[in-house]
């Protein structure tokens, strides 16, 4: 650090005034320190110095050189202390190495769309991976409802002595398949958990088609009212359906399905009209699972497929 002492002005009662030249090693907070010296030497307020316009892409060279000097603002016009103006005049102190460093920094049309580029390259990679981590966490919350449900479940059949309930398939307003008892699996478990949200998919809810037609998205393996359409002919709820039967005579627990989301394909990216194909079948599809042992997952398959864990003997 180098001082330089300026003759005094008449107003400031005789004193010198300690005027700081920054040199090259300096660091930019110097510039609060030469504040400080010179209040100190005033003993009284300092005003902020007048400044010739000065922005950022001006310091490496001004610093590199020692050519930014403070004045005070009582001084007079010829002795203050200027700062080279490189951004109007094109000019660098003698001996500067970087005379573009004090040249108008701007972007170059070809810089704006290498960067463009680059964003645009960054967004097509994350975008398709927030997409399934998003579709990942709705499937999480499905299972976690299913999980909850089968907790409840099992509280309603210890009150029924280890009996499952009567209720319907689905509480749809379309009637299909038709409704064969009084009650849904929705009246029958919300006295065990009291939560509108746990009878509802969050990726099925996402869906502009299901509306107020599907008040709730998940479905209880009672073919009852199966048994009564042409093309499910083949289900008999006496022999492979969980309703109305004692939960010990249901054998392969962990492969028989009890809750099932509506979804037939939507937790994997597709439509269950895909899937579904028209009755046909032959698209391979998943549907989330509650089997009668508690645990809850994808089951996976065609449609037939899924009608056949449908099927599964009880016994």
């Amino acid at each position: 650090m180098r001082e330089l002492t300026a003759d005094p002005e008449p107003n400031l009662q005789g004193r010198g005034i300690p005027l700081t030249l920054i040199s090259s090693t300096s660091e930019p907070a110097t510039l609060y320190a030469v504040f400080l010296d010179i209040a100190s030497s005033l003993k009284a307020p300092m005003p902020m110095p007048h400044w010739k316009p000065m922005t950022v892409r001006h310091w490496p060279c001004f610093l590199s050189h020692g050519c930014i000097r403070l004045a005070p603002r009582h001084a007079s016009a010829d002795r203050r202390w200027q700062i080279p103006d490189c951004q109007t005049k094109r000019l660098c102190p003698p001996g500067c190495a970087s005379p573009r460093l004090c040249a108008e920094a701007a972007f170059t049309l070809i810089e704006l769309i290498v960067v463009i580029g680059i964003i645009a390259l960054l967004a097509a990679l994350l975008l398709p991976a927030l997409s399934r981590a998003k579709q990942h966490a709705k499937l999480c919350a499905c299972t976690s409802n299913l999980r909850q449900l089968g907790l409840a479940m099992t509280l309603c059949t210890d009150d029924a002595e280890q009996r499952f309930p009567r209720a319907d398939f689905s509480d749809n307003l379309l009637g299909f398949p038709p409704a064969t008892h009084s009650n849904s699996l929705r009246h029958v478990l919300f006295p065990y958990a009291p939560a509108e949200p746990l009878f509802t998919c969050p990726t099925l809810r996402a869906r502009s088609d299901r509306g107020p037609d599907y008040p709730t998205d998940y479905n209880y393996l009672c073919v009852h009212g199966w048994s009564l359409v042409p093309f499910f002919s083949g289900f008999d709820n006496d022999r492979s359906g969980v309703c109305d039967h004692a939960v010990g005579t249901i054998r392969h627990c962990s492969e028989k399905p009890m809750i099932v989301c509506d979804g037939l394909g939507e937790h994997i990216g597709l439509s269950g009209d895909a899937v579904f194909n028209g009755g046909a079948g032959g698209v391979r599809g998943a549907q989330n699972t509650l089997y009668v042992d508690g645990h809850a997952g994808l089951l996976r398959g065609t449609l037939q497929e899924i009608m056949a864990a449908y099927q599964m003997p009880n016994e």
